[in-house]
């Protein structure tokens, strides 16, 4: 890992830092051409974007359930810009609450959500270390 990744890990660390989930706390960051263009982090609030592709998890929340993901928070605020996202790199990240590095890959909701947004590469942390992986 190159110290760009580092400082973007970084950043992704400190936005779940503003998660009010109480199980787990994820924050995400967007990089395009090097610049972070949005944060996020996962939250109570709801989302209908959330809750359209929850469909994608194999089963139906209600609709008070459907929390806003750190990826799709990020998404939502990248939504509307003119960028190709095919070059946006995700940035996510969790700790468990021993404060060791936890998956972070994103679910089948906020995966097709990436997807559909087409951007390719994501970085995230796993049981005690850094994934990187490339959708094609």
């Amino acid at each position: 890992m190159n110290s760009r990744d580092k400082r973007y890990y970084s950043l992704a660390e400190k936005a779940s830092s503003f998660s009010d989930y109480k199980k787990c706390h994820i924050g995400c960051i967007a990089v395009y051409k090097n610049r972070v263009i949005a944060v996020g982090y996962n939250t109570n609030k709801t989302s209908p974007l959330q809750a359209e592709y929850n469909k994608y998890r194999g089963y139906i929340l209600p609709p008070q359930k459907n929390g806003i993901h750190a990826e799709m928070s990020c998404l939502i605020k990248i939504k509307d810009m003119d960028i190709d996202f095919s070059k946006v790199i995700l940035y996510i990240y969790r700790k468990d609450f021993n404060g060791n590095l936890a998956i972070s890959r994103p679910c089948m909701a906020c995966e097709h959500a990436i997807r559909d947004y087409g951007i390719k590469h994501i970085h995230y942390t796993g049981n005690m270390k850094y994934i990187y992986e490339e959708y094609v």
